[in-house]
């Protein structure tokens, strides 16, 4: 039935505004794209959690200027975990001190880098990117991005700095919010080294649906891979195992443990303590295998327990003394 908003509708639908909003009505396709950062902000979650809200505008193709935004948990070790990842993949020096990040994701975001970034949507409706390599001016598409205006309200921008850094000229320029002045966070390019694989034995991180919108990052070991499938140690749970797609998962390194949850600890302080050898509260796992290497151990004279330990830090044993078999006296025996 015909209305009096019926002439508008039919301008809208020949612009072509419409084919597209429901091509996009669930974000971008899951696939691989050039993309640059035009936004990251530190942010509370809606259950009160702090995270890292990004903002990723594809470069080119047939979603050029579309944006992506996904966020990352910073509320617990393994969200910070993929944080840290993340500084570094943009080419900077993780802040020992934690109250430094806004700075650092400040820096970042003026540097407005770009790369080529796996975006995925999760069942929930979740989507997020996972960065897979940083371009370089050369690598960068050759053109200007403009962000399209959307419909909704765009959000408050914070006043421009003066020490707003001037893009490369092949770089592509995206209006970017800036932030608060940075502190001069350390900043550390590095030469790339070559791509880590993924294999069995090996360690993968990838993103797993926090449940309140925003995504956290599991770092677990690969224990099987079957065609494009990877079979993941559960750190929380290691009798059970996820099954994550491939292209989900960036080698990682092996999380490390702390000496307080570590047996080896436990065992080696122990030990030093029975052979008088001096230890104090500050050693560390490192520091007790050292000195406990320094010495050779007879294996003769310690516990099938206490061997085996020391076998695994790779300690020298002392040769067990050969033991003389008694001598056998030829007594003459007289003929009869």
């Amino acid at each position: 039935m015909a209305s009096e908003f019926a002439n508008r509708l039919a301008k809208m639908q020949e612009n072509g505004s419409w084919q597209n909003a429901k091509k996009l009505a669930h974000g971008v396709p899951s696939s691989l794209y050039n993309m640059q950062l035009q936004g990251l902000e530190l942010k509370e979650s809606q259950n009160g959690n702090l995270m890292i809200a990004r903002e990723h505008v594809i470069l080119d193709g047939e979603f050029q200027g579309e944006v992506v935004r996904d966020n990352m948990n910073l509320s617990n070790e393994i969200g910070q975990r993929f944080v840290a990842q993340f500084i570094e993949q943009m080419g900077y020096q993780v802040p020992d001190d934690l109250t430094q990040i806004e700075d650092v994701l400040t820096a970042i975001l003026n540097d407005a880098p770009s790369y080529t970034g796996q975006v995925k949507h999760s069942e929930e409706g979740f989507t997020n990117v996972q960065i897979r390599k940083l371009l370089s001016a050369e690598e960068t598409p050759e053109r200007v991005v403009e962000v399209p205006t959307k419909p909704e309200p765009a959000p408050a921008v914070k006043a421009p700095t003066s020490k707003a850094p001037t893009a490369a000229p092949a770089k592509p320029v995206v209006a970017a919010p800036a932030a608060k002045p940075a502190a001069k966070p350390v900043q550390a390019k590095k030469s790339e080294p070559p791509a880590p694989t993924i294999v069995a034995g090996g360690y993968v991180s990838f993103n797993a649906d926090a449940g309140d919108g925003s995504t956290v990052a599991i770092v677990g070991k690969v224990n099987s891979i079957d065609g494009t499938t990877v079979h993941v140690e559960n750190p929380e749970d290691t009798a059970t195992e996820y099954e994550v797609p491939m292209e989900e998962c960036t080698p990682a390194e092996a999380p490390a443990v702390s000496a307080e949850m570590n047996p080896l600890y436990d065992s080696l302080q122990a030990f030093c303590q029975a052979q008088e050898i001096a230890t104090d509260e500050s050693d560390t796992l490192e520091s007790l295998i050292v000195k406990v290497k320094s010495y050779k151990w007879p294996a003769d004279q310690l516990t099938a327990d206490e061997v085996e330990m020391l076998k695994t830090i790779e300690a020298d044993f002392v040769e067990a003394a050969p033991v003389a078999k008694p001598k056998v006296v030829a007594k003459a025996v007289a003929k009869k």
